[in-house]
C-alpha cells in the first residue's frame, strides 16, 4: 500500500461507512468524515479520503491506488457497484469476506493453543527426563565395574549436547504446523489462494459481483473481467478472460459452475434473470462451504499436531528410556561377567 492509502482495517470501516452512505442515497465526499466518530485514527482516514474524493479523485483511486492484489479486488468491486448502481451491495459483500476470513483465523488460533501448550510440555518433560535419567544408567554401571557399551556412550553424549536434543524435539514438533502456515499464505499459479477456504470465498465475491451487474444489464465484455480481478488473478487473465469465455474454455480463477453459468448466458440458453438468480444463489453456497472449510481446518490441524507430537513422544521414550533400560538389566542380570 501507499503511504496515502488506509490500512486494511481502516479501509474495512470506511468501505461500510461508504455502503452505509451509498445505500441512503447521501454523498460521500464531504460526509464520510462527518459519519466516522467511533477513533481519531478513523477520523483522520476518513477526511484524508474526504479531501482525495473532492479534489476529484474517483473512490477507486482513493481507496485501492496501487496495483497489489488486495487493491486489485476492492477495485474490482467498486467498479462493479457504481456499474451496476449497488455500490453498498458489492463493498458489504467485499467487507463480509473479510470478516469470515478473520473469524477463521481467530477460531483457528484459538484452536492451536492446545497443541501448542502440548508440545511445550511435551518437550519439557521428555528433556527433563532425558537430563536427569541417562546419568543414572552410568552410575549403574559403574556400581558392577561394568565397562561402559557403545549404546551407552552414545546415549551419555547425547546427553551432554542436552540444549541441542531440547531444540531437535522442539523444531519436530513445530515443523508441521510452520509449514502448513507457509502454505496457507502462498498462491498458486493464477493468484487465488492455495488455502482452499479463502479461495471459495473470492470465487463466491466474483459470483455475487457477476449477478450484480447482470440485474443492471451491464454487457458480459465488462462483466467477465471485473469478476476474474474480484478473485485476486492477474491483469492478464482479467483482460482476457471474456476472449477465453467466448472460446468456451474454463475461467480458471472463477472455476468451473461460474463459468458455465456465465457461458450460458453468453449464447442466450439462459436468460439474465435466471443468470443472476443462479450465479447469486452459487455465491453463497461457496461461502457457505468456505465456512465448512475452514471448521474442518479447525479440528484437523490441532489433531495432526497432537499426532505428531505424540509419535515424537513414543520415539524419544523408547530409544532413549524404555530400551537403554532394558538393555541395562540385561546387562547387570547376566551371568557371564
Amino acid at each position: 500500500m501507499t503511504a496515502t492509502q488506509p490500512q486494511l482495517s481502516a479501509q474495512l470501516a470506511l468501505c461500510k461507512q461508504v455502503a452505509r452512505l451509498a445505500r441512503a442515497r447521501l454523498p460521500i465526499a464531504g460526509e464520510l468524515s462527518k459519519q466516522m466518530q467511533s477513533s481519531e485514527k478513523l477520523r483522520q482516514s476518513a477526511s484524508a479520503l474526504d479531501e482525495q474524493l473532492q479534489s476529484g479523485k474517483s473512490l477507486t483511486q482513493a481507496l485501492a491506488a496501487d496495483n497489489s492484489r488486495d487493491s486489485r479486488i476492492l477495485s474490482a468491486c467498486i467498479q462493479a457497484g457504481e456499474i451496476s448502481g449497488r455500490l453498498d451491495r458489492t463493498l458489504e459483500a467485499w467487507t463480509s469476506m473479510h470478516m469470515a476470513n478473520s473469524r477463521s483465523t481467530k477460531s483457528l488460533l484459538a484452536a492451536m493453543l492446545y497443541p501448542l501448550m502440548l508440545i511445550a510440555v511435551t518437550v519439557s518433560s521428555l528433556g527433563y527426563v532425558t537430563y536427569y535419567l541417562i546419568p543414572e544408567y552410568k552410575n549403574t554401571y559403574e556400581l558392577f565395574d561394568r565397562s561402559v557399551p557403545l549404546w551407552l556412550d552414545l546415549i551419555v553424549r547425547v546427553r551432554e549436547h542436552f540444549w541441542w536434543l531440547v531444540m531437535i524435539l522442539a523444531v519436530l514438533a513445530i515443523a508441521p504446523l510452520v509449514i502448513w502456515a507457509i502454505r496457507r499464505r502462498q498462491f498458486d499459479a493464477i493468484g487465488l489462494p492455495v488455502d482452499r477456504a479463502p479461495r471459495l470465498r473470492l470465487q463466491g465475491l466474483a459470483s455475487e459481483l457477476a449477478s450484480h451487474m447482470i440485474d443492471s444489464s451491464t454487457p458480459l465484455m465488462q462483466i467477465v473481467p471485473l469478476s476474474v480481478a474480484a478473485t485476486g488473478a492477474d491483469e492478464k487473465r482479467s483482460s482476457t478472460a471474456f476472449e477465453t469465455l467466448q472460446n468456451r474454455t474454463m475461467i480458471e480463477p472463477l472455476g468451473r459452475e461460474s463459468t458455465l453459468l456465465l457461458a450460458l448466458l453468453h449464447t442466450g440458453v439462459m436468460d439474465r434473470t435466471e443468470a443472476s438468480q443462479n450465479l447469486a444463489t452459487l455465491g453463497q453456497h461457496l461461502q457457505q462451504q468456505a465456512d465448512q472449510v475452514a471448521q474442518r481446518q479447525v479440528r484437523w490441524l490441532p489433531m495432526m499436531i497432537a499426532l505428531v507430537v505424540g509419535a515424537l513422544t513414543i520415539l524419544t521414550y523408547v530409544f532413549l528410556i524404555y530400551l537403554p533400560w532394558l538393555l541395562l538389566l540385561k546387562q547387570i542380570i547376566d551371568p557371564t561377567a
